[in-house]
């Protein structure tokens, strides 16, 4: 872990609420990045605790990130120019667990497909062969759809129908030759995978609330599978974790 004053190189709207942020720094990431995340500084006086992203993607000293607006520390990143600064706290947390040469799912919900593009990329080049399946509210929701079709099989489900198919993204999923599932979304989807494919590998992204963001807060907590008196703590032990360790 370490932190670094990164500089801001773009930041621009790439769906409804949603925006992508590129920034150039000494990250200390390696190319098994897929997974972890970042806490950021955000520039607003009264915005005491960093607010943690996934990583998108890394590239050339590029670290990307995608967020959406979900309160003042994301409405001020929005503001973030070119040439700007943020203070950014790096590595963090586990990444996904990389199975080479394997028929793999890929399922994200929203906001949660972030995560997910980094891990296509490296899965492709470690000889997997990958399908996503990428849900959505709508049309004006939809992210890094040509991103993921470069590098994979793709579907995706809309719940209105404007884009793909319409319903829940799990009514699309096929894992019935399927080796390894990675999923990050809503809580929702993520338990509805954990109970849907219980003999199967399942890798899940779990979301949090998180202060520190490296285990000394103690805010982000799940329950352990083996002891329902145990916790994880979220950003420490995971995000990432196997399906059959933790409680949803």
């Amino acid at each position: 872990m370490k932190q670094c004053d990164a500089i801001v190189i773009s930041n621009k709207k790439v769906a409804f609420n949603v925006y992508e942020m590129i920034l150039e720094g000494d990250f200390g990431l390696t190319e098994d990045f897929a997974g972890q995340f970042v806490q950021v500084q955000v520039p607003e006086s009264s915005a005491y605790l960093r607010r943690p992203f996934s990583i998108t993607d890394y590239r050339n000293g590029q670290l990307v990130l995608v967020y959406r607006i979900e309160g003042r520390g994301t409405l001020a990143l929005r503001g973030c120019k070119p040439k700007d600064t943020l203070n950014v706290l790096s590595p963090l947390g586990h990444p996904f667990p990389i199975h080479p040469n394997q028929k793999v799912a890929l399922i994200g919900g929203g906001i949660g497909v972030v995560p997910l593009y980094g891990l296509n990329k490296r899965l492709v080049e470690m000889g997997c062969q990958v399908h996503s399946y990428l849900g959505y509210q709508d049309a004006a929701s939809v992210i890094y759809k040509d991103e993921f079709e470069a590098l994979s099989d793709l579907t995706i489900t809309t719940l209105d129908g404007s884009v793909g198919q319409k319903g829940n993204v799990l009514d699309s999923v096929d894992v019935s030759d399927i080796d390894v599932i990675y999923a990050c979304g809503p809580h929702g989807l993520l338990k509805a995978i954990q109970e849907t494919y219980p003999d199967k590998t399942v890798y899940l992204s779990l979301e949090a609330r998180m202060a520190c963001g490296f285990g000394v807060c103690n805010a982000c907590v799940c329950r352990k599978q083996t002891d329902t008196e145990e916790t994880f703590l979220i950003c420490k032990d995971g995000p990432v974790f196997n399906g059959k360790d933790v409680i949803l």
